[in-house]
């Protein structure tokens, strides 16, 4: 739910006369848009249907950066515009209604085309995949993993660290835990992905709206995915941590400022970023480009 902006809170004093009211009506107009402005960064909650899962959308806060748009292909448009019209609009007016399951497997058909093995193919093997991976996709967008819905096993090994004289540095052992994610994407077939954003954007962007965020986004938020990942630090020394409480923080100020996005991606080592981003950076020049 949003803010309404016709909220507003009008005071009218009969003594003009006095500084203390006048002083008084002044903190009371700053505290009502200090609280605007609070309330209105607060999470969104989705209202579902009681057989689909609850899915939190948190609202952008600040505003995210502009980035450019991926073009419509025109060959596309006519016809699958055309199809979810007739085949994902929800036919109740409830207030949210999930596309049926068609999305769901155009979704899977398409990344199993672009081969992908049984670690990717986890990540739509759920119940409304189609709109798990778009709430994904917004939060990658603002660099957040949202864990909650994120229907991935963490690695089962230990995060191991390193001690050389009294400096505590993250073990290149913990790179390891991630080599099978970084070998699933390097071998995605980027031209098949590309073309399947293409097939797969009239769903997307259904089920964008239905998570009450604005449709025409969804292309921007797969470039801002991207981009956090391309503007990921490429570190091959040892990194530095330091010790809170029971967990470990980076001792670099600017790498523990990092999205969580680009802090699990330091996490899979330099030469598994390399490849992460190369790919990132093909997908971003062909749905650019096209």
């Amino acid at each position: 739910m949003r803010a309404d902006p016709e909220d507003q809170l009008e005071e009218k004093w009969q003594s003009k006369k006095s500084p203390v009211f006048r002083w008084l009506a002044l903190a009371l107009v700053l505290l009502g848009i200090a609280a605007y402005w609070f309330w209105s960064g607060r999470q969104v909650a989705v209202e579902v249907t009681p057989s689909a899962p609850q899915i939190a959308v948190s609202k952008v806060t600040p505003r995210a950066p502009p980035t450019p748009d991926i073009p419509q292909r025109q060959e596309l448009l006519e016809v699958e515009v055309d199809q979810v019209e007739t085949e994902v609009l929800p036919a109740s007016n409830s207030a949210v209604s999930f596309a049926p399951p068609e999305g769901d497997d155009v979704l899977r058909q398409q990344l199993d085309q672009a081969g992908a093995d049984a670690n990717l193919s986890s990540l739509v093997s759920n119940e409304s995949a189609l709109d798990v991976s778009a709430a994904l996709i917004d939060g990658l967008s603002r660099g957040v993993i949202m864990r909650k819905i994120l229907p991935v096993d963490p690695p089962k090994q230990a995060f191991e660290v390193e001690e050389k004289t009294d400096i505590l540095y993250m073990s290149s052992n913990n790179f390891t835990r991630y080599d099978g994610y970084a070998d699933s994407i390097a071998a995605l077939d980027s031209n098949i992905l590309i073309n399947s954003f293409h097939t797969l954007r009239p769903f997307y962007e259904r089920a964008y709206e239905q998570l009450g965020l604005d449709a025409g986004e969804f292309d921007n938020a797969v470039i801002r995915t991207l981009d956090v990942i391309l503007a990921t630090p490429e570190i091959d020394e040892p990194i530095e941590l330091e010790r809170k409480s029971v967990l470990y923080a980076y001792a670099d100020p600017a790498l523990e400022d990092l999205s969580p996005v680009q802090k699990l991606l330091l996490r899979m080592g330099p030469e598994n970023v390399r490849r992460i981003k190369q790919k990132a950076q093909t997908i971003r020049d062909g749905l650019l480009s096209q």
